[in-house]
């Protein structure tokens, strides 16, 4: 699940920091606890969390000026 947020921020020229969970690191369990929904991937940026792989997608398409910045399921911070 995670090509495309790899391929999209290479294409970007964008660093990242990638960490692999082995099958016994996810079974032992405090990662998969930690986890919402108990789901990889995670994806920090600064403060923000996300999990879901197209939700880090949309997030790096408008951060990376990808996609309309307006739309209406965007949600806006008061």
């Amino acid at each position: 699940r995670c090509a495309a947020l790899r391929m999209l921020l290479a294409d970007q020229g964008q660093s990242w920091k990638e960490e692999v969970v082995t099958v016994e690191t996810w079974q032992e369990g405090s990662l998969k606890a930690s986890c919402l929904y108990g789901q990889l991937p995670k994806f920090q940026d600064g403060d923000l969390t996300l999990y879901q792989s197209n939700t880090i997608l949309r997030h790096l398409g408008r951060t990376l000026g990808w996609g309309s910045q307006t739309a209406p399921w965007l949600a806006h911070p008061q």
